[in-house]
């Protein structure tokens, strides 16, 4: 499947995102370094404002309808949105994330830190993690 301009990329990552907190919210994550429960979802975004523009309306409507058994509530100014469970996706603007990847440390040994990518990756690939609870980062907007 091609990832070009205006083929659902930002649709196929709310989906699962959705999917996933259906599967995990409110579940005791014991395998984190810190037990928790839900999972924690990050969106890499250039701009607060370019995830508003691309997610917010469709965000809204997704919750609204056929995902609003999860419960999301949504803080209208961070975009942070928290569900029941302690699960919770959060836009992060570059800048943000630049300045928490610089102080991160792999302390798993299924991680590898890449010599030059902004991000960590898991050894098989597809999702990344990049802070100490091991929050997902689902890229989008044109960010790696």
């Amino acid at each position: 499947m091609a990832w070009g301009r205006g083929v659902a990329k930002s649709c196929f990552l709310r989906q699962c995102a959705w999917i996933w907190i259906a599967q995990h919210d409110g579940r005791l994550r014991t395998d984190a370094l810190e037990p928790c429960r839900g999972v924690r979802i990050v969106f890499l975004t250039p701009t607060l404002q370019q995830f508003k523009d691309v997610h917010a309306a469709q965000i809204e409507s997704e919750l609204g309808s056929k995902w609003s058994s999860l419960g999301g509530k949504i803080d209208h100014t961070s975009w942070r949105i928290t569900f029941p469970g302690g699960s919770w996706i959060a836009p992060m603007p570059a800048a943000e994330f630049t300045a928490q990847r610089e102080a991160f440390e792999p302390t798993s040994s299924w991680l590898t830190r890449p010599t030059t990518s902004t991000s960590l990756s898991l050894a098989h690939g597809g999702i990344r993690y990049f802070n100490p609870s091991l929050t997902c980062q689902l890229s989008d907007g044109g960010m790696q």
